[in-house]
């Protein structure tokens, strides 16, 4: 289980609170790497998002019944800075791609673009 504080913990101590239990925590991580250390030696298991057990074929990736979880995440840069050329460009290609998705109604459940101006 990860620390105090990590928005992980909060979501997985919640989640299994509307389900009527509360789990049993023997060992606490700071780091993601050291949870999946604790999960792939046999000392638990945890909640982690798909992407950091894509390729780790020692361990058993079970997903979420429907609805799944989800997270906010956000592009944060400087307001008062304007964006190096690479920045710009990957913040271009996000926005673009959330368009598209949205635009064919392939956009996962709950997920929504919000847009702030970026001065020029």
């Amino acid at each position: 289980m990860f620390r105090h504080g990590y928005d992980l913990r909060t979501f997985t101590m919640t989640a299994c609170q509307r389900a009527g239990f509360d789990p049993t925590i023997a060992i606490e991580g700071g780091e993601m790497d050291a949870v999946l250390g604790f999960v792939a030696v046999g000392l638990g298991v945890a909640v982690v998002p798909a992407t950091v057990v894509a390729n780790r074929t020692d361990l058993r990736v079970t997903p979420f019944a429907q609805p799944s979880p989800s997270r906010v995440v956000a592009l944060a840069h400087r307001r008062d800075v304007r964006l190096p050329r690479a920045a710009a460009e990957l913040r271009a290609t996000l926005l673009s791609y959330l368009d598209t998705e949205a635009a064919a109604g392939t956009l996962p459940p709950r997920t929504r673009r919000r847009y702030t101006a970026v001065p020029a």
